[in-house]
């Protein structure tokens, strides 16, 4: 191989290795996918790093991390609920389900899933006494428990 064309491989090499250095460039060259942890913290953007740029931004830490996202949105649900007159149930039985949610939610903050499940699944339970004694819909039920069931399983 000739001097010159040994050199356009030196530089094309090293081009390569800058490119595969930024997590953007890897994948438009590459066809890399959301899996490639960029700044190396341990998370990448399929695994909810909301900034692969920042070493010191990952789920929990200046990301949110999705399963407390989505206990608010039961939370709200259950709000919503209440407000419509479609959840019979006293202020004592609400404070304790928002409890339990807000429960769960502080124990996955703290990495502690096995607590956080056995929390959720009391809201479960709870939820579904509520259905066997009439204060709850069939379909209101589901709307609550099927989104929780989905935490669980994603904890586990």
């Amino acid at each position: 191989m000739s001097p010159i064309n040994m050199k356009l491989m030196s530089i094309l090499s090293l081009v390569v290795l800058i490119m595969i250095s930024n997590t953007s460039n890897y994948q438009k060259v590459f066809g890399g996918t959301t899996d490639y942890d960029g700044d190396r913290d341990g998370y990448s953007p399929n695994q909810g790093d909301c900034n692969d740029n920042d070493v010191n931004v990952y789920p929990g830490r200046g990301c949110p991390i999705p399963e407390i996202v989505a206990i608010e949105d039961v939370i709200a649900q259950i709000k919503t609920l209440i407000a419509n007159d479609e959840f019979n149930i006293s202020s004592s039985q609400l404070a304790s389900l928002m409890t339990k949610l807000q429960q769960a939610s502080a124990k996955i903050q703290s990495n502690n899933y096995e607590a956080a499940i056995g929390t959720l699944n009391a809201f479960n339970n709870q939820i579904n006494a509520f259905y066997n004694s009439g204060k709850i819909s069939s379909d209101n039920r589901d709307l609550l428990t099927g989104p929780v069931e989905e935490i669980i399983n994603t904890l586990q």
